[in-house]
């Protein structure tokens, strides 16, 4: 990448990153994306992709790799007041992009003009939709189905029941040697608990029940078989940083 490319993105998340406590967790991907190589990345919830570009540069210095980040978009309509439409006048200025400068920017278009200006736009796609995994209709058009999932990042259920769910309806999907983030988990005593005893059960051999409740009968033989197949590592990471 040049030393301009270097620049937009350091500029994008020193602006903008802190908004979603992404601005050191987007280098994190970066670099886990230049050493492992994934080739398909799910990301759940979007916010001002941050992180989805930074893994985006990451995959195009690969040389392959797509990420697919899904998000409604509604919580940037909600913010686009104010404040936020202030730290995007300023973002658009440092970059030079006029358009980030528009009062009647949307999500999508916002998307697009980021991806197009870093030259990304071959390896990320925003799913601008609801995340829906008990809709089967939907999740039959999900286009990163067809081939297995490297990392997975969700950064829109945190709480035990979610993680477990989360767990159940993509474990099936993930490739032999995958990753799967989930941001804000480890510090929530409850989800930190969950997390725990689930992976020791999985490296037991043991189906958590909620994993029998969730999709068809042909995914939770998969979720049987693979589960004693596969090993289980849970890390905990955390940053040293003031937040609320």
């Amino acid at each position: 990448m040049n030393n301009n490319k270097w620049a937009s993105l350091l500029t994008l998340r020193d602006e903008i990153g802190y908004i979603y406590g992404s601005e050191d967790l987007a280098v994190l991907f970066y670099s886990l994306a230049r050493r492992e190589r994934p080739n398909r990345i799910v990301e759940l919830g979007t916010g001002l992709g941050v992180c989805s570009f930074w893994i985006a540069h990451a995959l195009q210095e690969n040389g392959s790799g797509h990420l697919w980040t899904f998000d409604n978009g509604l919580n940037f309509e909600r913010k686009f007041t104010d404040y936020f439409h202030e730290r995007l006048k300023t973002l658009g200025k440092l970059l030079g992009l006029q358009a980030l400068s528009s009062e009647l920017l949307s999500y999508s278009d916002y998307f697009t003009e980021m991806t197009n200006f870093l030259e990304i736009k071959n390896h990320v796609t925003l799913l601008q939709e609801s995340i829906d995994f008990q809709d089967e209709i939907i999740k039959a058009h999900w286009p990163f189905l067809d081939e297995p999932i490297d990392w997975l990042f969700s950064d829109i259920m945190h709480g035990p029941e979610a993680i477990l769910f989360l767990l159940a309806e993509f474990l099936p999907f993930l490739s032999s040697c995958s990753s799967i983030f989930i941001d804000s988990a480890s510090t929530l005593l409850t989800s930190y608990l969950t997390l725990e005893r689930t992976v020791e059960q999985l490296n037991r051999g043991c189906i958590p029940r909620q994993f029998l409740t969730v999709g068809c009968e042909k995914r939770r033989a998969r979720l049987l078989e693979l589960v004693h197949q596969r090993k289980f590592t849970l890390i905990h990471l955390t940053e040293c940083k003031d937040r609320a």
